[in-house]
């Protein structure tokens, strides 16, 4: 009965062809008006519509994924959600409200067996530690990651009581660069440089479940 996560990675969930993309969608201003209506500009409310980079890249800006290159999309076990979307998930842009919250996809605490069960999310605290280690050290050597940029890549986390495992997924914008092109994966995202982010939110992701074993 695992709990799991998903963290979306990277600075920028849009892709560089979304950017100049002019067509106008009446969902996407549908869906800014659930995030923050306050966002949308008076020609937007009379329009009805926004663009898809318009809506994306004000959801990037306004949660994690923007200072530290990933967000939490989600967490939830068979019996339901551990994070509400809406109201908890959100609202989380700074280190430290979000440590609190990667903490939910652990094995709850037992009041009767307190003891046991802190041990069991202390050792399943330090798996996931050394995987997204793993993950990080196999993401810089790879030959794949260096020649594609990565965009909508997630992190998925499942935890159980036993066991705990990282998974890279998410794969469906992933594209090779463009002839001369090369990036970091860490580098400030401006048109045309095809940055992602993705390291810099692995990076953050590590550093962030430290922060939690300390």
């Amino acid at each position: 009965n695992p709990c799991v996560m998903d963290c979306k990675l990277g600075t920028r969930t849009f892709k560089e062809s979304e950017v100049t993309s002019k067509k106008q969608r009446t969902d996407l201003y549908a869906n800014m008006l659930k995030l923050d209506p306050g966002q949308l500009t008076d020609e937007e409310r009379n329009l009805g519509a926004i663009t898809k980079h318009r809506f994306m890249s004000t959801r990037d800006a306004m949660f994690s994924s923007s200072t530290l290159g990933f967000r939490i999309g989600g967490i939830c076990s068979r019996e339901g959600q551990r994070a509400d979307k809406k109201k908890e998930l959100q609202k989380l842009r700074e280190a430290s409200d979000i440590v609190p919250m990667l903490l939910r996809v652990l094995p709850p605490r037992i009041r009767n067996d307190s003891q046991l069960s802190l041990t069991r999310r202390i050792d399943r605290t330090k798996d996931l530690i050394k995987q997204l280690e793993e993950l990080y050290a196999a993401l810089q050597k790879s030959p794949f990651f260096s020649s594609h940029e990565c965009i909508g890549t997630s992190v998925l986390f499942v935890v159980d009581k036993e066991e705990a495992h990282v998974h890279l997924i998410d794969f469906a914008k992933t594209e090779p660069l463009p002839d001369g092109i090369q990036i970091d994966h860490r580098s400030v995202w401006t048109p045309g440089n095809h940055e992602d982010g993705v390291l810099t939110g692995v990076e953050s992701l590590l550093t962030l479940w430290n922060q939690a074993l300390a």
